[in-house]
């Protein structure tokens, strides 16, 4: 398979079949913009647990805030849990986006990735350090390794 560039795009379903210049546009930004909502739904769920993992450690160090402390999490864990189905449901669609081999698509997807971490690193930077900087290469399974 090779990439072209046209506006005559099977844009995932055969429903959002592609063939003037307007409709081309509107799947670009959509693109892009599913990019950037990816990084963003990463954003949340990393923040999430890193607020999890420290609201438990100082939960457990008082035991009159200790006893309600499984329903809690699991509640949190759930909440959790639905911003990652989030997260894979609108990656496998990117992913459906970039296999149509059109270069625009392409490139609307990757700059909506690029443009969504850049910016929420930045944001993280900006804040201060008092948070876990967000890294979504690093999980917890690798984090002992660092």
């Amino acid at each position: 398979m090779y990439f072209y560039n046209s506006p005559k795009v099977l844009f995932i379903y055969s429903q959002f079949n592609i063939t003037d210049s307007k409709h081309y546009v509107g799947a670009l930004v959509a693109t892009f913009l599913a990019g950037i909502m990816v990084e963003l739904l990463n954003y949340v769920r990393y923040s999430m647990e890193s607020g999890l993992s420290r609201e438990m450690a100082s939960r457990l160090k008082s035991s009159k805030q200790a006893e309600g402390l499984f329903l809690h999490c699991l509640m949190k864990r759930l909440q959790i849990c639905l911003v990652y189905v989030a997260i894979l449901m609108l990656s496998y669609h990117l992913m459906l986006a970039v296999m149509t081999f059109n270069g625009g698509i392409f490139i609307a997807a990757v700059l909506g990735l690029y443009l969504g971490y850049f910016g929420l690193t930045y944001l993280e930077k900006s804040e201060g350090a008092s948070k876990t900087f967000y890294d979504p290469q690093c999980d917890k399974c690798c984090s002992e390794l660092k």
